[in-house]
């Protein structure tokens, strides 16, 4: 059975056209489990992108649908389809000696050593000698998959986090990991995002964005995924960084440069994250047409 079902709209507009498309689709959410194992990978393949291969991601699926009580799985079709969306969270310290959560580990200090004051403070979180646990939040969904899937789905962890806490499992954290994703574009030129990835809504944010920070010649950073912004606020430590083994585009040359995003936060302002996601993306209001 899902955990719960919910109505989102998705439109289609031509450029220069005010006629719209309405589709209305009937979203479930289940826990995670052994049936998602490939389409795990593949969404946390897409999360590391060209990283990916050197931190054992298949380890880090099976994780997650071990502890299949934490998590949710979006779905259109039914329990045996395929997810759409994950969200999970893993204890970095409990499982310090699996493979992937080791690897990730190495990785994200790796990047933060850019900025000393965050690599600081993640390596004596991760080293167990603060005696604190960090959760390392793992969201990624397929594209065009609607934002407001997300507040749900961060509501329900933080509920189930603490059921599993008030059990005596190991999910009291003193700090919350999020890995997410990032592009950059130049400022001078058309975003390729504001194509047919990204919704209107999207589109015109991106936009205002380029037209108060661009600089002739620029590159922009994004967040590939909206609630991102949000999230960074929230944290007390954000640090964008390019993939290790990205493959060079030749100049000019048509594309996106794909990169990562790490933001920690404290796990006390856990509920202040699912609040500013739920009054930034509510569901769509009932009986548009």
């Amino acid at each position: 059975m899902p955990k719960r079902k919910e109505q989102h709209m998705s439109d289609d507009e031509s450029e220069g056209s005010s006629d719209e498309s309405i589709v209305q689709l009937d979203f479930d959410f289940f826990s995670p489990q052994p049936i998602d194992f490939q389409a795990f990978h593949r969404l946390l393949v897409q999360l590391f992108q060209s990283d990916a291969e050197p931190l054992h991601l298949r380890d880090l699926a099976d994780l997650v649908i071990s502890q299949g009580h934490v998590g949710s799985t979006v779905k259109l079709d039914g329990e045996e389809s395929d997810p759409l969306a994950m969200l999970s969270v893993v204890n970095m310290r409990v499982h310090a000696e699996n493979p992937a959560v080791r690897a990730i580990g190495e990785y994200v200090l790796s990047k933060t050593s850019a900025d000393a004051a965050f690599h600081k403070t993640l390596h004596g979180l991760l080293s167990g000698e603060t005696g604190h646990d960090v959760g390392l939040i793992l969201s990624e969904r397929l594209i065009n998959m609607p934002v407001q899937i997300i507040p749900p789905m961060w509501k329900m962890l933080g509920q189930e986090i603490q059921g599993a806490a008030d059990e005596g499992q190991p999910f009291q954290f003193s700090h919350f990991l999020v890995v997410s994703r990032t592009y950059r574009a130049p400022a001078d030129g058309d975003d390729p995002m504001n194509g047919e990835l990204a919704p209107p809504s999207k589109r015109s944010k991106m936009s205002k964005k380029r037209s108060a920070g661009g600089v002739a010649g620029a590159s922009l950073t994004y967040p590939y995924h909206e609630e991102d912004t949000l999230i960074s606020q929230i944290s007390s430590q954000t640090l964008d960084y390019p993939f290790t083994n990205a493959l060079p585009r030749e100049d000019g040359g048509f594309g996106l440069d794909m990169g990562g995003r790490v933001m920690l936060f404290e796990a006390a302002r856990f509920q202040e994250v699912v609040a500013a996601l739920e009054k930034e993306f509510p569901p769509p209001t009932a009986g548009v047409s």
